[in-house]
């Protein structure tokens, strides 16, 4: 439903429960309607290229939400109860207006892949860095992913990749190969001691982390 010049989610997918994955991507959306929380299965939204200023809080009621790719839009502000997102395991921000990320945000246990590149961020909430799957030393680390479009599912494995599963190949890549933090393009001036921990940090030369 890319490039369609809608300026919302149509209300007609609100219908369709089964519905798991939406790409609205270079579109003119401005809102989300509430209705989206009827829409129950979703795990991703890619809603990139649009011209929304707020984060959609309709959202934060999607408990099966896996991934939401914000990027390429204005948002200034993340709210707190983000938090209720518990199901998230990647989210991109980048290329907005955020100025402040709340620490609520490490609250959500599963984040693997976090993406708040190009932004007017000027510190970053230590909780972050105690994310668990930011710790953990990854064996065939990929670098951050930067389209989560194309990410596959395992669930998906034996419909799109069924042949290749009978075969004994592993044909879904698991987000812990791209997990990371990318504070690329803000105005962080230090971060604390504690993101020493972070297996994969994209950050600014000048954003000081000190380790021993």
């Amino acid at each position: 439903m890319d490039v369609n010049n809608f300026k919302s989610i149509p209300n007609e997918l609100f219908s369709l429960s089964n519905v798991k994955d939406i790409f609205i991507s270079r579109n003119m959306v401005e809102s989300v309607d509430q209705g989206v929380v009827k829409m129950i299965s979703l795990r991703r939204v890619v809603l990139s290229m649009n011209k929304l200023e707020e984060f959609p809080s309709p959202f934060l009621e999607l408990s099966n939400l896996k991934i939401i790719d914000l990027s390429l839009n204005s948002i200034s502000h993340v709210p707190k109860d983000i938090n209720k997102m518990k199901g998230l395991i990647g989210i991109s921000l980048a290329d907005n207006s955020v100025e402040f990320l709340p620490k609520e945000l490490g609250e959500i246990k599963g984040l693997t892949m976090l993406d708040f590149s190009s932004n007017k961020l000027k510190s970053i909430p230590v909780e972050i860095s105690a994310l668990p799957n930011l710790v953990v030393k990854v064996e065939g680390h990929r670098d951050s992913i930067k389209h989560f479009a194309t990410m596959d599912f395992e669930e998906d494995g034996k419909e799109i990749h069924g042949v290749g599963l009978l075969n004994g190949e592993k044909t879904v890549i698991p987000p812990i190969q791209y997990s990371g933090l990318n504070i690329l393009f803000n105005n962080v001036e230090r971060l604390d001691s504690s993101f020493c921990k972070v297996f994969f940090l994209k950050k600014d030369t000048d954003a000081l982390l000190e380790c021993n």
